[in-house]
């Protein structure tokens, strides 16, 4: 589709600035500009999901089915609702869209063809959160 490479471009820098977030968080590190950041380029992300993938019809949208469009708002919610939250919540929504986030955004280089492209950069970008992550709750014990 026209505009992919801008759309899930915005969608794995997204994720990335999600992922650190979520690793710097689970180190006892917490810098909200991150997460707002991190909004601003999630919320464009999904515009340009419903205005260059989907003309902003609804119907389109819901056509690749309910599951995702649910998740992939649901993901939405809680990153808007990380920024917009004081401490101790926001670092709970954080933690909470990236995990949501990673579940549905695993399966899409699989589902979708014009999708394979992200696989490497999305599963390294998990892959290295998650072992910040571990080694860092590892480190404060």
């Amino acid at each position: 589709m026209p505009h992919d490479e801008l759309t899930f471009g915005l969608a794995l820098a997204g994720y990335a600035l999600l992922a650190g977030d979520a690793a710097a968080r689970s180190r006892g590190r917490r810098w909200r500009a991150l997460t707002l950041a991190t909004a601003v380029v999630v919320a464009a992300h999904v515009a340009c999901v419903w205005g260059l993938r989907f003309d902003w019809s609804l119907d389109r949208m819901l056509a690749k089915g309910w599951a995702g469009f649910v998740l992939f708002h649901s993901a939405l919610a809680a990153v808007l609702a990380a920024a917009a939250l004081g401490e101790p919540w926001r670092t709970r929504f954080v933690l909470g869209a990236f995990a949501v986030v990673t579940a549905g955004a695993a399966a899409a280089p699989f589902r979708y063809a014009e999708l394979q492209w992200t696989a490497a950069p999305l599963f390294s970008t998990a892959s290295g959160a998650l072992a910040v992550a571990v080694v860092g709750r590892l480190r404060r014990r």
